[in-house]
């Protein structure tokens, strides 16, 4: 049994640091160590997506997350389903479809509403996008372009896509247009016409 201590840390890492441990151990029985509701809800859907079985039990001021492989079932208590789910399933029961992952940020935050937030979501974003898959290219328009310039606060999990390689390209009349041509730090500069090329190609889109 291997365990997993997460307490302190903010969504994803809670699941980012288990789903690796799983990975490289996917015959052990991990237990991951959260201190909110929101990491062990996330963890039990996480585990669940991977065609584990799962169960819970508060410990001290957190939880205590067991995860066991699929053919073997916990002991009676709290758990959720145990039905085994093929790795690449989709909510609905649907094919994961074929083709380039292509993800177009228009902004610098996630969402509408609060900046913070909408700053501090953008990054769990990104970092969840790191470990669930590598797009083919990601695309900034409008202020989108500020998340791959200078001052970024997301600089770092840009160039870590690059590096796996991601196409990352940020709109050249937008970096214009916001005074920021030569602060580009990530990727290279794009214009639409290379843009519309990437997004008739995608064979699967997420904007935001």
């Amino acid at each position: 049994m291997l365990v997993v201590d997460n307490r302190g840390l903010a969504c994803p890492q809670p699941v980012i640091n288990t789903r690796r441990v799983i990975e490289v151990n996917p015959e052990e029985t991990v237990v991951a160590l959260v201190d909110s509701l929101t990491s062990r809800d996330n963890l039990l859907v996480m585990a669940e997506g991977l065609g584990r079985t799962v169960e819970w039990e508060e410990e001290g001021t957190g939880f205590r997350v067991t995860i066991r492989p699929a053919a073997v079932r916990p002991a009676p208590g709290r758990r959720t389903g145990d039905q085994e789910t093929p790795d690449r399933a989709v909510p609905g029961g649907c094919a994961q479809p074929a083709g380039p992952l292509v993800v177009v940020l228009s902004s610098d935050r996630l969402g509408q509403g609060d900046e913070v937030l909408g700053t501090l979501l953008m990054k769990s974003f990104l970092s969840s996008l790191i470990e669930v898959e590598t797009p083919a290219t990601l695309i900034c328009l409008n202020r989108g372009v500020f998340l791959s310039t200078a001052g970024s606060p997301v600089l770092d999990l840009l160039q870590e896509l690059a590096s796996r390689g991601t196409e990352i390209l940020s709109c050249g009349t937008c970096l214009d247009f916001y005074g920021r041509e030569d602060e580009l730090k990530a990727g290279r500069v794009g214009n639409m016409y290379t843009i519309l090329e990437r997004l008739t190609a995608a064979g699967r889109l997420i904007q935001w």
